[in-house]
């Protein structure tokens, strides 16, 4: 995408603790929005995501920092993945940053 450019980072807190709630709804299996597909079931103040492929449990994620630059970052993550992220032990993720 023209524009964007792809970076890693290391998760902010605000990310991480978003993404602790996402797997705790994964956990519970008593929320609809980790099951059914879609990019945006899974809202936070500092940005949403959701279900992008129920067979390979990969989620679509898009941040939007709150930096003076703004702009959004996008980038997916695999189910084991969000649990690492929740747990602290992913601590770096590759995100497509967009102005």
């Amino acid at each position: 995408m023209a524009g964007s450019r792809t970076e890693t980072i290391t998760l902010p807190d605000d990310l991480r603790t978003f993404l602790a709630e996402v797997w705790a709804s994964i956990q519970a299996d008593d929320d609809e929005a980790t099951r059914i597909e879609s990019d945006d079931l899974l809202q936070a103040e500092c940005g949403y995501g959701g279900l992008v492929d129920a067979e390979a449990g990969r989620y679509l994620f898009t941040y939007l920092p709150d930096t003076p630059e703004g702009g959004r970052w996008t980038f997916e993550l695999l189910t084991d993945d969000v649990r690492k992220a929740a747990t602290g032990e992913l601590d770096e993720v590759t995100v497509e940053k967009h102005p």
